[in-house]
This record gives C-alpha cells, sequence and structure tokens, in this order.
C-alpha cells in the first residue's frame, strides 16, 4: 500500500535544513502490510527527541522579537509536553544544555529574566485562542500553559549569577 502512494495512515514531517541537532530518536516505521519475513520492509527516521522538542520551542520563544514572529504554537505545545511526562532532573538539565546550544548557534545570549519579557508574553499570547479550532474545538489557558512553561524555563539550572 505504501509503495503506491495508498497509505491510510500518513506522517507529516518537517525537514529543517541548516540546524543542528543535538537530541534525536530513531523511530521505526514498518510495512503492516507485508508478512513477517526477508521482504518485511522498515524504515528508520531520525527524529527530534522530546528534550530536543522542548529546548527547540524555548528558544523559538525567545527568538520571536528578533524575527518579529508570534509563536502560539510553541506554549502549547512545550506545556503539554513537560505536563504529560514529567522531566527527571537530569532531563531538565538535558534540555538546558541543548536550549543553550541552539541560543549560541542563533546568536542568542539568554538570561533567566528573558521568559517574563512583556512583548514575548504578548507575542506568544496572540491568536493564542484560535488553535481551538485547529484542535477539534478544545478550549485553551494561555495564562496557565504560559505559567507552566515560565515556570519550567525558570526552573532550569541557571548559572548562580542569573537566579
Amino acid at each position: 500500500m505504501l509503495a503506491r502512494g495508498q497509505s491510510p495512515r500518513t506522517l507529516r514531517v518537517d525537514i529543517s535544513f541548516n540546524e543542528t541537532v543535538y537530541d534525536w530518536q530513531e523511530i521505526e516505521i514498518t510495512d503492516p502490510t507485508r508478512e513477517l519475513g526477508a521482504d518485511r520492509h522498515t524504515s528508520i527516521i531520525l527524529a527530534y527527541s522530546p528534550l530536543e522538542v522542548i529546548a527547540e520551542k524555548l528558544r523559538a520563544i525567545l527568538q520571536q522579537k528578533i524575527r518579529n514572529r508570534y509563536r502560539r504554537q510553541d506554549i502549547y505545545d512545550i506545556a503539554r509536553l513537560v505536563s504529560a511526562r514529567p522531566l527527571m532532573p537530569g532531563q531538565i538539565s538535558k534540555v538546558f544544555e541543548i536550549f543553550l546550544a541552539k541560543c549560541h548557534d542563533r546568536e542568542i545570549e539568554p538570561t533567566i529574566d528573558m521568559i517574563g519579557d512583556p512583548e514575548l508574553y504578548q507575542r506568544s499570547r496572540e491568536r493564542y485562542g484560535e488553535m481551538r479550532l485547529d484542535r477539534g474545538g478544545s478550549s485553551f489557558d494561555f495564562e496557565a500553559d504560559f505559567a507552566q512553561v515560565a515556570a519550567f524555563y525558570r526552573a532550569m539550572p541557571w548559572p548562580p549569577a542569573q537566579t
């Protein structure tokens, strides 16, 4: 089915060039229409790990002012990721390490206070409620989601001069 372009399931892929990926996972995709055996077709896709996604989205939030962008989806996504499976301290440190590297790649000097910038807050909030159209009518609580993301951001292991 897949080879004929008739798959009942599709996978949306976002490909990014000129961006370093620091933490990834392998996703194995097997054609379920083939029997087990030598002719079974399996593909491996390298994808962002959840830690990479969180770090990338935190960096994108900070970069909104620089690039004159509005990133409503990032707050929602991070809030869901950190509440779905709370991270262990080592994982939070890994997110912070990736986040710093991504900021360095884009010449951003992050501080613990940047998440409190009123303009970043407003840019993240812009059209937040419209996501319910994309998400089947679900309601969204920007204030709660932003508070959760800001708390996560501030809880990362910032150097003593930053806290």
